[in-house]
């Protein structure tokens, strides 16, 4: 995985990101082919920063915005495009890169899928067997 920080981000920024926002334990697979990556990873989600965190080591950074899903899929797909159909928020970060956040009802917990470009990057799991971590 190659690691992607945002420096400019500051360390105030980020220490309030870990503090405040929501960690989680994630499992990753990486490209179209889903390999499976090893290593123990957290994916932190604030408001305004997204930090996923290997062996305790940061290797995504990112500033990221929520954006609008129904007028983003409005603009950009045909009515009833299967891809977005369980979708419930879209995030944009500073690389344009969209984080789709998506929940598994079937076996629950929920898994961010990331585009860059329309291909996807990462597919970060969140099972529902982990507890959040404060």
């Amino acid at each position: 995985m190659e690691k992607c920080i945002d420096y400019s981000i500051g360390k105030f920024l980020y220490t309030m990101t870990i503090v405040t926002g929501g960690a989680r334990l994630a499992q990753i697979l990486q490209g179209e082919e889903s390999a499976h990556l090893d290593g123990e990873f957290i994916l932190t989600a604030g408001k305004k920063v997204v930090i996923l965190t290997k062996d305790q080591k940061p290797v995504i950074v990112k500033r990221w915005k929520e954006l609008n899903l129904k007028k983003y899929v409005k603009e950009n797909y045909p009515v009833g495009a299967p891809s977005y159909l369980n979708v419930t928020k879209l995030y944009q970060d500073s690389d344009g890169w969209l984080w789709q956040k998506e929940y598994d009802n079937i076996k629950g917990g929920c898994h961010f899928t990331v585009l860059k470009d329309k291909e996807i990057l990462y597919t970060i799991s969140l099972p529902s067997k982990y507890k959040e971590i404060f």
